[in-house]
């Protein structure tokens, strides 16, 4: 239930891509979709992730074997669940505009190559040039080389310890047990 209809699930995800979408087509240009279907979509998103707790206790309840856990208000769950869905809003805005940095990344990289193969250009200008142009070329690409080297690396790390670890580790001594199809053990064996 909770990969559907939490904020971070697909409902979430849904939302925050409808959301895109408007602001895309009022900032840019028009869609293909018309605007009323996105604003549909978006309101269908954000309802399902409002009472997505409600419909989700509803639907445990029903179930033979379930353990009822009482629910609060709700108006309580409603409060809870917009400032969720706000929170879960402003935390995709910020994940997209993170990754605005690979972009840094690539033209750095385009204007390191840029002053590179400049600094080759005055090189063959000069008495000799040929030999020290290419080799003003094979360090400089040594040096691109480490460089960007250094830059995976030190991105790695910061994906690791400051995105992963925040967004998938939670203590507390639970047993990881992935989402797994399971045949039905109910029809005995075969």
């Amino acid at each position: 239930m909770a990969a559907l209809l939490s904020p971070h699930g697909l409902f979430g995800a849904f939302l925050y891509w409808t959301a895109l979408a408007l602001a895309v087509r009022a900032l840019v240009s028009p869609l293909a979709v018309p605007a009323w279907v996105v604003w549909l979509l978006a309101t269908c998103a954000g309802l399902l992730l409002l009472l997505g707790p409600t419909l989700a206790a509803r639907l445990a309840s029903a179930l033979p074997g379930r353990l009822t856990v009482p629910r609060a208000p709700a108006w309580l769950r409603l409060l809870e669940g917009s400032i969720e869905l706000v929170d879960t809003l402003f935390a995709y805005f910020a994940n997209t505009i993170s990754f605005v940095r690979i972009g840094a990344f690539a033209a750095v990289h385009a204007g390191i190559f840029i002053a590179m193969f400049a600094v080759s250009d005055a090189l063959v200008q000069l008495r000799f040039g040929g030999p020290l142009s290419l080799a003003a070329l094979v360090i400089g690409n040594i040096l691109v080389i480490l460089l960007e080297g250094l830059t995976v690396s030190v991105q790695v790390l910061r994906l690791e310890y400051y995105e992963f670890f925040g967004k998938f580790f939670r203590g507390g001594g639970e047993l990881y047990r992935p989402l797994m199809l399971r045949p039905s053990q109910q029809g005995g064996a075969s």
